[in-house]
């Protein structure tokens, strides 16, 4: 697995606020999402180019194909 974890820094409010805003913008015609990625010197670029493009996989899938590579039940 890759490491993951939920930031509550002062930063997490300007990134919620410019997600809500895409999506309110989009109102559905596209799909979209935010992913943060730490700097390399946390996690090597090898590994968040891995973690991306999970993460994009699973965002093209259909919802409960996504939760299943997420490992979530949908």
């Amino acid at each position: 697995g890759l490491p993951a974890t939920v930031s509550l820094s002062a930063g997490s409010y300007v990134c919620n606020a410019l997600m809500f805003r895409l999506l309110h913008g989009l109102a559905g015609a596209l799909p979209a999402g935010l992913m943060h990625v730490p700097p390399f010197e946390q996690i090597g670029f090898d590994e968040q180019r891995r973690a991306v493009l999970i993460a994009l996989e699973a965002a093209l899938q259909p919802a409960p194909v996504a939760a299943a590579a997420l490992g979530r039940v949908a």
